[in-house]
């Protein structure tokens, strides 16, 4: 029972919080759960999760807005090497750019939620951590 108590004491004082969205056979079987941790803040972020079944299968889950930003500067190589003219290789990266932007740093799970990178904007956490 003390077990219990100090593991929700130490929930309730926990500042950050690590929502997980799983999905079921049906949408009554979908849901959420939330679990507070300490150790996460805005320089020590999760950005890849694995998931482990009972019998040894692991899935991988990575930070949307990272994948963004690899996949990005990849195709950008790429595309440099093969389209000359700077017109159409312009025209080609915003396409591919706004593609990869729509799908990657929307809020999948329709909560309208301010999806971030923290790399690519570093004064927003300063701002954060300094409670501006």
């Amino acid at each position: 029972m003390a077990d219990n108590k100090a593991k929700a004491l130490k929930e309730a004082n926990s500042k950050y919080q690590l929502k997980v969205y799983y999905s079921g056979p049906t949408p009554a079987e979908s849901g959420s759960a939330s679990v507070r941790i300490d150790e996460l803040d805005y320089k020590h972020r999760p950005w890849l999760m694995k998931y482990y079944t009972n019998d040894g299968v692991c899935q991988q889950y990575a930070d949307t807005m990272g994948i963004y930003r690899i996949l990005s500067q990849d195709i950008g190589e790429v595309l440099d090497a093969v389209i000359v003219n700077a017109k159409q290789r312009t025209a080609v990266d915003k396409i591919i750019d706004k593609i990869l932007l729509d799908r990657l740093s929307r809020d999948l799970t329709g909560e309208k939620d301010s999806i971030i990178d923290p790399c690519e904007y570093p004064e927003v956490l300063e701002e954060v951590e300094d409670g501006r």
